[in-house]
């Protein structure tokens, strides 16, 4: 035992004294470096893009997006009334409704600024995109049996309700800005990259509504049969504000053509509010009567404060022309973005659940930047 103590001993005080030296000689390191780099360029920069000029830029965008609204519509607005023994007499399951989506143009508009500090810059983007989606779904023949889910339960007082037509509509105003500081440099002859950081806000208003015609319910006791059609109307209200850090790249093939490639996350901390407002139209076909002549029967309202995360990413090919001695540039490029804003669609539905579906955006992003 005490041959193994005095073999282990030093190689114990050896180890632990290279671990003192090394933390002594880290912080040396750091302290030297810090000192030995003043002054002296580590990662070029990559900007300002032009010679003699005021080292400003302004950039418009025009966007061509595919936004979808989740599947919302086919499994939260309408949910499937059929038993199991009727779907073994033949009657069919529902839930073949499409998803509400829109492919709409929208812009951007940006300016920016080189701040003559370690190749820092800096600039604001406004992005305007309005999407807007109708459909119609006529429902034949025995699949009828379904409810919509923003329909409260005493609405129609029937166990099973059954519509002909249902018309929906879904409409957003979407305005988000963007604040960055980075700074653009090289890490090899043909790659830039420019990791920038800064804050986002976003102020955006859906709405949904949606038309059914064609009810007809029968009552608990299968006596009292109701018919007419019935209207709902949703709106959400939103906005929020967070950090937005990210990283773009270029991939240089030459001075005037590359391949850019960027991305960027933002947890946004903000406030939603939503309401919901349910009207029938109705009439007990055994007495005559309207059983709601175009009644409020729903009005619920709801505030909710959160943090919802949004990613966005981009991939494309830009060309770059430098004119009258290098004091000026145009930049023309085109690519393919996303955006993706998860657990966004809020909507309260008179089953008292949260749908939290993600809204998406994907299309072509055309953008056109003069630097001075």
């Amino acid at each position: 035992m005490k041959s193994i103590i005095r073999k282990c001993t030093p190689i114990v005080l050896t180890t632990m004294s290279c671990l003192g030296f090394s933390e002594m000689q880290e912080t040396k390191h750091y302290n030297d470096t810090y000192e030995n780099i003043k002054g002296k360029v580590i990662t070029p920069n990559a900007g300002p893009a032009v010679e003699n000029g005021v080292d400003l830029f302004l950039s418009a965008d025009f966007i061509y997006w595919y936004s979808s609204f989740g599947k919302e519509d086919a499994t939260d607005l309408v949910r499937d009334f059929t038993t199991a023994d009727a779907r073994a007499n033949g009657v069919k399951r529902t839930g073949n409704l499409k998803a509400l989506n829109s492919l709409d143009p929208g812009f951007k508009v940006a300016i920016g600024l080189d701040l003559n500090y370690d190749g820092w810059d800096t600039l604001l983007e406004y992005t305007w995109l309005r999407p807007k989606d109708t459909k119609s779904n006529d429902v034949t023949g025995t699949d009828k049996t379904l409810r919509r889910r923003d329909e409260p339960s005493y609405a129609t007082r029937g166990l099973v309700t059954a519509f002909n037509t249902l018309k929906r509509t879904i409409r957003l105003s979407y305005n988000t800005i963007n604040w960055e500081l980075g700074r653009s440099y090289f890490v090899s002859p043909k790659l830039t990259l420019r990791p920038h950081f800064g804050l986002k806000g976003a102020w955006q208003t859906l709405r949904r509504s949606a038309h059914t015609s064609g009810i007809t319910s029968t009552d608990f006791l299968n006596v009292s049969v109701v018919t007419g059609s019935s209207v709902s109307h949703a709106k959400q209200d939103y906005w929020g504000i967070g950090i937005r850090a990210g990283l773009n790249t270029s991939w240089m093939f030459s001075r005037n053509w590359s391949m850019f490639g960027n991305m960027a996350f933002s947890p946004l901390w903000g406030r939603f509010k939503t309401t919901t407002e349910f009207f029938l139209d109705t009439v007990d076909t055994q007495t005559g009567f309207f059983t709601f002549d175009n009644t409020k029967v729903s009005d619920m309202k709801e505030v909710l404060r959160q943090v919802n995360y949004v990613m966005d990413m981009q991939l494309g090919i830009r060309w770059d022309y430098f004119f009258s001695n290098n004091d000026y540039r145009l930049r023309l490029q085109a690519g393919w973005e996303e955006q993706v804003w998860i657990d966004f669609i809020q909507f309260y539905n008179a089953t008292g659940v949260h749908p939290n579906h993600a809204l998406t955006f994907q299309g072509l992003t055309f953008k056109a930047r003069f630097d001075f």
